[in-house]
């Protein structure tokens, strides 16, 4: 039987490496097994849109991807401690999982139907705030890590500046389908790349950075091997 406390450091590594890893592969295998379609110019929400023939094999797929995503984001909560940025990321990692799993499976995107149609509007509503919460997530690594992986964060925030000029530049947001000079393919995946290796490079860090914390069990300190420092807060009597 698998004992959750003693595991935990592996499933938080392996969650967080292999969502990512699956995401990519998924979104670079279904996007060269559909005809005419770019990576550039239309979002991912094509691959997994009703009648697309890669349909099938993407949601099940993503769906695995955020199923590991809501994974991670518990063992985050459970190896948190007293830091409130860990939880609020753990939070926020389960919740943008929940909601674009039901983006995919329930409420998919329809590139036939206009932009404002009510199955596109509930996909729209979605999306857009599980992307805020990854925005979020990564603005906590910069509150809630000392060091280098706080200067890290910083730096993944460039590319969503990025995504901000490339939507006033280029084609709207709420095209998802894809237009003539759209770059709304290169938004998304500016976005979600940028998101899944900053996920990645935290479960590394926190499987390395010799805290475990659980009901009962606490293994390590504050830094780790990577030189990782964490905020926690005082312990108050």
């Amino acid at each position: 039987m698998l004992d959750l406390r003693k595991n935990l450091p592996t499933i938080l590594l392996l969650t967080g490496i292999l969502g990512p890893l699956l995401y990519l592969v998924t979104d670079l295998v279904a996007s060269s097994l559909l005809p005419g379609y770019s990576m550039i110019t239309q979002s991912t929400s094509v691959l997994s849109a009703p009648g697309a023939r890669t349909r099938v094999l993407v949601a099940t797929l993503f769906l695995t991807v955020y199923s590991l995503v809501a994974i991670f984001g518990a063992t985050i909560w459970l190896s948190a401690g007293g830091s409130w940025p860990l939880r609020l990321i753990a939070v926020l990692l389960v919740g943008s999982a929940v909601l674009q799993a039901l983006g995919v499976a329930i409420f998919p995107y329809h590139p036939g139907e206009a932009p404002s149609s009510p199955p596109n509007v509930l996909n729209l509503a979605l999306l857009v705030p599980s992307i805020v919460s990854w925005y979020i997530v990564i603005v906590l690594g910069v509150v809630g890590f000392e060091n280098w992986f706080r200067y890290f964060s910083i730096v993944l925030l460039v590319p969503w500046l990025a995504y901000v000029v490339l939507a006033t530049v280029g084609a709207s947001f709420f095209h998802p389908g894809g237009h003539p000079g759209a770059l709304v393919g290169a938004q998304e995946r500016s976005m979600a790349y940028t998101f899944y290796l900053w996920m990645a490079i935290l479960a590394v860090v926190q499987f390395g950075s010799g805290v475990v914390e659980v009901p009962g069990l606490i293994v390590g300190g504050t830094r780790g091997l990577l030189g990782i420092s964490r905020r926690i807060p005082p312990h108050r009597p």
